[in-house]
């Protein structure tokens, strides 16, 4: 997903610019997470019931696994990669490097109960939804 553009320079500096109407819905909510000094910093485990997200790596490595109705894999992004998270998807974030940095463009504002949080109760959603 190219969402975020980066301008990189022969130093190795880069400016990240967001092309928002390439977003695949209106954004409401934005939030970051960083994994500062630590290495392997397992974020997420969890899913949504109507929330979509496009994740984006501004810096480090960031290795998103996640399931849904019809697929289970795992996504590497380094920086300037974006994700399509949609909802009812679970996943689990890991920064893999210190200073792994993502960006979070949300499709609704925060609100508690639109978190699946207890993966057997995920699990018996999509199956549901495959009946």
């Amino acid at each position: 997903m190219a969402i975020l553009k980066t301008h990189e320079r022969e130093d190795g500096s880069y400016l990240g610019v967001f092309d928002l109407h390439e977003v695949p819905f209106p954004v409401k909510r934005i939030f970051f997470v960083s994994s500062a000094q630590n290495e392997n910093c397992a974020r997420g485990s969890h899913a949504h019931h109507k929330c979509r997200q496009v994740l984006s790596c501004l810096s480090g490595k960031i290795e998103i696994q996640y399931e849904n109705k019809s697929s289970k894999d795992t996504v590497v992004l380094y920086a300037g990669e974006s994700f399509l998270h949609e909802n009812l998807e679970w996943a689990v974030l890991n920064f893999i490097e210190k200073d792994s940095l993502m960006l979070s463009l949300c499709s609704h504002e925060y609100d508690e109960e639109e978190y699946i949080r207890d993966y057997k109760i995920f699990k018996g959603l999509i199956n549901k939804k495959l009946d």
